[in-house]
This record gives C-alpha cells, structure tokens and sequence, in this order.
C-alpha cells in the first residue's frame, strides 16, 4: 500500500467561484462589509446566509453591488448586526453543473444601545 503525502499546500477551493476577500470578514456594529467573488464562468449566482437564501429586495441590510445591474459578485451588508453574523455561502450555477464557496462573517464591537426597564 502506498500513501501520499504533500510538501505543498493544497488549495482546494472552487477556482470557478473564487473569494475576493479573506474570511471571516470583519464588519463593526453599525458598520458595513462587501462579500466579493470572481467567476470565471456565465451563470446564476445565489447567496445564501446560514442556509437562507438572501432577497436584497426583501432586506434593506444587503445590496447586490456592481456596474451592470447587478451579477451577484458582490453583496454589500450594511448597519450590521449581530444576526448578520454566520456563514454566507455563493453559488454559481451554470447549465452543466453549480459551483460554490463559503465566506465567515464576523460582526464586532460595542452595542451603544441601553436597556431600559
């Protein structure tokens, strides 16, 4: 029995789909991130927060960002929260097969916000 083993990093993500930025995505309180993906094939794409598929016409916090009436190659997340923390997952769908990836959000800092009774 053989066993291979590598002295090289292997990169095994999607080179179809591949992330623009560096996961997990930092955004403040209040603040604003923009998740960013290249493609390198035509299709639909569809971006999913932990499991949900996300309408940016049902949400005001995510906008879909681009020069051509939206690709879906970038999804802005504004006046964050901490709901909008989690896993955001994209896929690419093309007419033979769909690719995807996955990008962490964290949401950090001080809520400003006081309780009162």
């Amino acid at each position: 029995m053989y066993y291979f083993v590598s002295w090289y990093p292997l990169d095994l993500s999607d080179t179809k789909l591949h992330p623009l930025v560096e996961s997990p995505v930092k955004i403040e309180i209040g603040g604003r991130g923009i998740l960013k993906v290249n493609r390198s094939e035509k299709g639909a794409i569809m971006w999913f927060h932990n499991g949900r598929i996300i309408d940016a016409g049902r949400y005001s916090h995510f906008t879909f960002l681009d020069t051509q009436r939206s690709t879906g190659t970038e999804l802005e997340i504004s006046n964050a929260t901490a709901d909008y923390e989690g896993s955001y997952e994209v896929v690419l769908m093309t007419d033979r097969c769909f690719f995807r990836n996955l990008i962490t959000v964290k949401v950090q800092g001080k809520c400003d916000h006081k309780i009162t009774s």
